[in-house]
């Protein structure tokens, strides 16, 4: 079972602007291995799986910044 009760903050008085995030951190290998088939592939907290660690903090680094950018550049 997934689930993810994050969105239920958003619904809480006084009302405040969230944001979640979800960032892909299996590698190329490991996703061509399981045939692309994300049923298949360890889940996150499984003790099977196993991110890609650099990638994925220079990913996640970038695109949050960028994010905070974008935000702040709004008009």
């Amino acid at each position: 079972m997934i689930s993810e009760d994050f969105g239920l903050y958003g619904l809480q008085n006084p009302k405040i602007p969230i944001c979640i995030f979800r960032l892909g951190t299996l590698s190329k290998k490991l996703l061509e291995k399981y045939n692309n088939d994300i049923e298949k592939l360890p889940k996150l907290h499984s003790d099977m799986y196993t991110p890609e660690p650099e990638a994925s903090i220079k990913t996640g680094v970038k695109a949050m910044v960028q994010s905070i950018v974008d935000l702040l550049n709004e008009e």
